[in-house]
């Protein structure tokens, strides 16, 4: 067993984020490694009250087992059980260990943290800033934000800080559940549905919808059930795995690019964006579905994933050192 040992913290949210901390977590026990996922059930930032949060961390461990509970007799309540069961128990990945209680040898352990999260509320010596979106928190001049020894690392190149990450650290993991994530209905598709998650606040959204709305919150399995029933699916989140997910399951993802903005603002140069469309041009959609099948068949991301752990151990051995 290696010395070093890692707490990952994530939220409960169904996002792409989420799945990616899990799969780091999973393939660092693989390799083992000491690594446990710390959930979270609402993320801190500046103004964060501690003495609620920790309290309502406490309620929120308790309530979990109840809430498993009703989840397997598929018992409803007065709130959203779909609601509860992703704030409480979602887990991407099943049975990977969870840590429950803020305690731990700050020597020995290295705490990950996304991007989503300010600051440094679990008070390790050891950080990693995890870049899985556009940084929005982590500023030089705000000095509570992140600390002056933690390593920074980017998901994607695009996501990437130049300031805090200049070596251009990237660590680009994947995972895939094919047993959910799948076609089963071949018959011929009408309508479209809307991916709006990460694009909430565009100004340039549709004022009703005239398809299924997918945003966070809505179980996996109905996601993949809307994905088997239509079309399209208009994605105003711009960076999200479920583009992926929709092509997989037969719906011809589009990319709705922000006003002013164009393909390559968003994919690195030598992305091909597989499936996926970039625009409601019939050229685009064509592409989509003649590279449908090389995207299906590059999901097999155990090679991917191998020399990205190496990469990740190799930062984590030199920066901690």
């Amino acid at each position: 067993m290696h010395r070093k040992r890692f707490i990952i913290v994530s939220s409960r949210v169904t996002r792409g984020g989420t799945l990616v901390l899990a799969a780091m977590c999973k393939l660092l026990i693989d390799k083992g490694y000491d690594a446990k996922l710390f959930y979270i059930h609402t993320v801190p930032n500046k103004e964060t009250n501690w003495i609620e949060w920790w309290l309502w961390y406490i309620r929120s461990c308790i309530k979990m087992p109840f809430i498993r509970v009703l989840c397997a007799l598929n018992i409803d309540s007065k709130k959203d059980i779909y609601a509860i069961r992703r704030e409480l128990i979602y887990e991407p990945i099943k049975g990977l260990p969870v840590k429950y209680f803020p305690f731990f040898n700050k020597r020995k352990t290295i705490v990950i943290y996304p991007e989503i999260l300010y600051g440094n509320f679990l008070k390790a010596k050891n950080v990693v800033r995890y870049l899985l979106s556009f940084n929005k928190l982590y500023t030089i001049e705000d000095k509570n934000s992140f600390g002056e020894k933690d390593l920074f690392i980017a998901y994607r190149r695009i996501f990437n800080d130049s300031i805090l990450n200049p070596d251009n650290n990237i660590v680009c993991l994947h995972w895939f559940d094919g047993n959910l994530y799948r076609q089963y209905n071949f018959k011929e598709r009408t309508g479209s549905c809307y991916l709006i998650r990460k694009g909430k606040s565009r100004p340039d959204l549709p004022i009703c919808f005239d398809g299924p709305v997918i945003d966070n919150g809505m179980p996996e399995q109905e996601i993949v059930r809307v994905f088997n029933n239509t079309r399209y699916c208009f994605c105003y989140d711009t960076h999200t795995f479920y583009t992926i997910i929709a092509a997989v399951c037969g719906c011809i993802p589009i990319v709705i690019m922000e006003p002013g903005k164009t393909v390559s603002d968003y994919l690195d140069p030598d992305d091909k964006h597989l499936g996926i469309a970039y625009g409601f041009t019939q050229e685009q959609i064509q592409y989509a579905i003649d590279t449908r099948e090389l995207l299906i068949e590059s999901l097999n991301y155990r090679d991917a994933n191998e020399d990205a752990m190496k990469t990740f151990i190799s930062l984590i051995d030199h920066h901690f050192a």
